[in-house]
């Protein structure tokens, strides 16, 4: 979990925007069943750090991941804080599609952001779901999870499989 706030070069950012929370989304089955999905959102901190190459600056902030670290990155934090809302949009009209990866995660895009993309680069914001270990599944059965594992610009697309899936449809296909 991310602090609620780091120091990097002498500087506070504030990172409450990407605190864990509780979502929730209704939808329609093709069987015409309304279903109602809690969602656990988490973020990475891959959404506001890059690889940590030595040597590092002075009074850096690093995010030490397990055996790997990470250098805090200012243009991915300034992106990162529209990161809630293009996620809350995925909420707000569940029938947004979400392009699969290899990997079995997705991806969805953004052209422009507040803070400016590097010329002929999107925002990409790489996602992935599974149901949720912190619910009893019989006594919860919609409980989900999704974690943003990172959010960055880049010019080419990621290599990508040929499905598209609407984000309710993803969900839905969790509890089948």
């Amino acid at each position: 979990m991310l602090p609620k706030s780091i120091f990097h070069l002498a500087i506070e950012y504030d990172l409450q925007h990407l605190e864990q929370k509780f979502l929730s989304f209704q939808w329609k089955c093709k069987d015409s069943r309304l279903l109602n999905f809690d969602i656990r959102v988490r973020y990475s901190n891959h959404c506001i750090s890059e690889k940590c190459e030595p040597p590092s600056i002075k009074d850096s902030f690093i995010f030490e991941d397990g055996y790997k670290k990470r250098l805090f990155n200012i243009d991915r934090y300034k992106w990162s804080l529209e990161l809630p809302g293009i996620i809350r949009m995925l909420f707000d009209k569940p029938t947004s599609t979400i392009q699969m990866t290899p990997d079995n995660n997705g991806y969805i895009f953004k052209l422009n952001m507040r803070h400016p993309l590097p010329n002929n680069e999107k925002y990409y914001c790489f996602v992935r779901m599974k149901r949720s270990p912190i619910f009893k599944i019989d006594l919860y059965p919609y409980k989900l999870d999704l974690y943003i594992e990172s959010a960055y610009s880049r010019g080419l697309d990621p290599i990508r499989s040929n499905q598209r899936i609407m984000f309710g449809r993803m969900a839905e296909r969790l509890i089948e």
